[in-house]
């Protein structure tokens, strides 16, 4: 009886955070579209970007980010849907996006590589049958973006060479891979030795 009432609250608690989450996505597709559409043309009129709009954005992220986070959901998922609804035709995005990303690169990057860095323990890959495991999971992941990639390419009239570029091309962008690992060992989904061969896997 106390399992079944487990399952019954954690179905409760699932089906409330999906509900809210549905709403976050309406009312930012919405709403919030409308508000970074209003902003667009401020900056069309202005034929730059101001500090306030620079803080309109920022601070429109780190609410976004926060909102999934009290949903739930990761933090990184408000910050996803608020960058999937700016206007991309529009200069704001582009010129924004010219100013955060240096010091994104310059100092967010760096940070974020030196903690996903410290939590490895290289040291629990420690017998054969794991640096088995490991060479499976390195050649499962390189293969499945080769051959995924490369199929698709071809299906769609690229030559040969151009579908393998595409596929080996693919293979480098291992860094959304160090995010969705690095939320899964904060969540306790993946173990120590888990997220070492993954680490692992997408530096390779």
């Amino acid at each position: 009886a106390a399992l079944l009432a487990l399952v019954e609250q954690l179905r409760t608690q699932a089906g409330i955070a999906f509900l809210l989450t549905a709403v976050f996505v309406v009312f930012m597709l919405t709403a919030g579209r409308w508000a970074l559409g209003l902003l667009a043309k401020r900056y069309a009129a202005l034929g730059r970007v101001s500090v306030d709009q620079v803080a309109v954005v920022i601070v429109g992220l780190l609410l976004s980010a926060y909102a999934t986070e009290r949903i739930g959901i990761h933090s990184i998922f408000g910050a996803f849907v608020f960058g999937t609804i700016m206007p991309r035709e529009s200069g704001l995005t582009h010129e924004l996006t010219d100013k955060i990303e240096d010091f994104t690169v310059v100092v967010l990057l760096p940070v974020f590589f030196l903690v996903a860095g410290l939590r490895t323990n290289l040291f629990a890959i420690d017998s054969p049958a794991l640096l088995l495991w490991l060479l499976l999971i390195v050649s499962a992941a390189i293969i499945g973006k080769l051959a995924g990639c490369g199929i698709t390419a071809r299906l769609n009239g690229y030559s040969r060479r151009d579908a393998v570029m595409l596929g080996t091309l693919m293979n480098t962008r291992g860094l959304t891979e160090l995010v969705i690992l690095t939320i899964g060992l904060n969540l306790g989904v993946l173990s120590d030795r888990t997220f070492a061969m993954m680490v692992v896997m997408a530096l390779t």
